[in-house]
């Protein structure tokens, strides 16, 4: 906990830096900014050679470098390296040149010239180094390339931060665990159709699970998300309910929330009937679109807006020869009798040198090229290829991507953001699941269940589901089963087929007690809001203040329960801003002094695994 204590008054700043970042982005070239100031260099002689180090602490928009140098003898600086000095470093670090000048007595000069994306130059302060030939040569040794860099080594003191403080995490979510009574708080992250089970409810409520099969039955439960009622539907027996997850994502969190509350009536749409056939409707096939996304660099290129997603997978270079990059990914059930697939890739450009067409990115697939991506300056690109089905394999596949430097092109640099392949699939359950888009056809039939106990939900929109009854089930071979129904073809977003065994349960349901954050009557002169690994030392602050100044009134603020009162559960700084809008306007004293305490960082959904971000 000592680590925690040193960062627990650190304000908030990540919003601000990229705000900053955006702002600055549009106001000035990066040559221009303080980023472009921090570069210190040195040389030194190694035999016959001058070997010239510089280091920098992280990279915003940088894209690489270029080596001048001049003399007491001959003034015009003069580039020495013959290709460019790709900047391959992720977050900075050390970098390193060896040039071989001239065999005479000497004093030469030497500048290191960063290029950003867009375009801009910014030369570092001359390093001068007097140069004596006499030194005999040295043969090179071919361990040593003419140009190398190295990252620096993760800070020990940051992962036994990051280990702590997930430690520090886990222990006040299960304290948060023991809580009953208020109001379910579910915490999901993928998209898709959930079970929660009576008994889980009945544990959180401080009730018996009966009386939970009850309010069930009853129809005494209220689901909501981002403040609007959601359906459910209820299982065999009352037994557990289901409801559905459309997704969540933005820079600040990747779940959503949502809220059960006991309520009469809660949101139960009616079941719709799926007119079974007489026989068993024949197989078939839907499209399936897989996405594909890491979140592993930061890059600040072209960023103009607050909420601009700055996080990409990997950086390349561009080359003559270009150095593949290559990505395994897996696809499953792939419809052969299907004549093509959509390969969609987004792809930024971070680097602007002037010349049109400056990017060129070559796509195979499973050795197979599939097409060109040409675009220009430091801008996003988002283009599809046609892909042969014959091309994709049911298991492992593999994306590689060359960056080209063509003639004329001096340098280039593009990032990878994300890529999605869309297919047609053969309807078959996995795992006794499967989410169908829009139908395209009435008869409808999912395969490959482990037992006959399935069901059928109709998505009727991002909030809204009800159960399609008089479904048929049939036995297939190896002891499979299927499922036939009449659907939709038109205003919903699909169906999914499923199993109880099969639903979806990975989630975090916690209950939340009844909050005070609205109460008129609070009357607080010095507010802190923190984080729950930071509150005991914040309310000991808190007690330091009241303690020194007389009459002041302190109230600390757990940073979850503002998202939960004033964003609906999600992570936002909206949250904060709506919080401090409405104490500001409606408590019976409104605070004069406000301490956010916390733990910086742009890593808002913890990419990184450092568990630097405690906002």
């Amino acid at each position: 906990m000592e680590t925690i204590k040193k960062i627990a008054l650190c304000v908030w700043m990540g919003l601000a830096v990229s705000v900053a970042l955006a702002q600055d982005a549009g106001r000035r070239p990066m040559a221009e900014g303080e980023f472009a100031r921090q570069l210190e260099s040195s040389a030194v002689q190694e035999g016959a050679e001058v070997v010239l180090s510089w280091r920098l602490e992280g990279d915003a928009g940088l894209v690489g470098f270029d080596v001048f140098r001049s003399s007491g003898t001959t003034r015009k600086a003069e580039r020495i390296n013959p290709e460019f000095l790709y900047d391959t470093l992720e977050y900075g670090g050390t970098y390193e040149y060896r040039d071989s000048p001239p065999p005479v007595a000497d004093t030469y000069i030497y500048q290191i010239e960063m290029v950003f994306a867009d375009g801009s130059r910014a030369r570092s302060k001359p390093v001068p180094l007097a140069f004596q030939p006499s030194v005999q040569p040295a043969p090179r040794a071919a361990k040593l390339p003419r140009y190398r860099t190295v990252s620096p080594p993760v800070s020990t003191d940051l992962l036994a931060q990051a280990s702590l403080t997930a430690d520090e995490i886990q222990k006040a979510s299960l304290k948060r665990s023991t809580n009953t009574g208020g109001r379910i708080k579910i915490t999901v992250k993928d998209p898709g159709l959930y079970r929660l089970a009576a008994a889980t409810l009945a544990e959180k409520f401080g009730a018996e699970t009966n009386e939970v099969q009850d309010w069930i039955g009853q129809n005494f439960l209220r689901l909501s998300s981002q403040g609007e009622k959601c359906s459910w539907i209820p299982e065999t027996n009352n037994e557990a309910l289901y409801f559905y997850n459309p997704g969540y994502e933005d820079l600040y969190t990747l779940h959503n929330v949502f809220w059960l509350e006991r309520e009469s009536p809660g949101l139960v749409i009616p079941s719709v009937q799926g007119v079974p056939p007489d026989a068993a409707f024949a197989p078939l096939s839907v499209v399936q679109t897989d996405h594909f996304e890491r979140q592993l660099l930061q890059q600040f290129i072209a960023l103009q807006a607050e909420l601009d997603d700055y996080w990409f997978w990997f950086k390349m270079t561009a080359a003559t020869t270009p150095t593949p990059t290559s990505l395994v990914f897996q696809t499953t059930r792939i419809d052969t009798n299907a004549a093509e697939a959509l390969l969609d890739i987004h792809l930024q450009g971070a680097s602007n040198t002037g010349v049109p067409n400056e990017h060129h990115v070559v796509v195979s697939l499973n050795g197979t090229e599939i097409g060109h991506a040409i675009w220009e300056q430091d801008l996003p690109h988002l283009t599809n290829f046609p892909v042969p089905v014959a091309v994709l394999s049911n298991g492992n596949n593999t994306l590689t991507l060359r960056a080209v430097l063509d003639a004329g092109v001096p340098y280039g640099t593009v990032l990878l953001d994300h890529f999605s392949l869309t297919y047609r699939m053969d309807a078959q359950a996995t795992n006794d699941y499967l989410q169908v888009p829009l139908a395209e056809t009435t008869n409808q039939h999912v395969s490959a269940f482990t037992t006959n106990g399935i069901r059928v939900v109709e998505i009727l929109d991002s909030r809204q589901i009800r159960e399609v009854e008089n479904i048929r089930i049939d036995m297939e071979a190896d002891d499979l089963f299927s499922v036939s129904f009449t659907a939709s073809t038109n205003g919903n977003m699909g169906h999914v087929a499923f199993t109880p065994a099969g639903a979806l349960t990975n989630m975090v349901v916690e209950s939340v007690p009844p909050s005070v954050l609205r109460a008129t009557t609070n009357r607080v002169d010095y507010l802190l809001i923190t984080h729950p690994i930071l509150e005991a030392d914040t309310r000991r602050l808190a007690d330091f203040r009241a303690g020194t100044i007389s009459n002041l009134q302190t109230c600390t603020v757990l940073i979850d329960d503002v998202y939960n009162e004033f964003s609906n559960g999600l992570k936002t700084p909206e949250a904060i801003r709506r919080f401090m809008a409405y104490a500001a306007q409606n408590w019976a004293a409104r605070p004069q002094y406000v301490l956010l305490a916390g733990s910086s960082s742009l890593d808002y959904v913890n990419s990184l695994n450092y568990n630097g971000s405690l906002v």
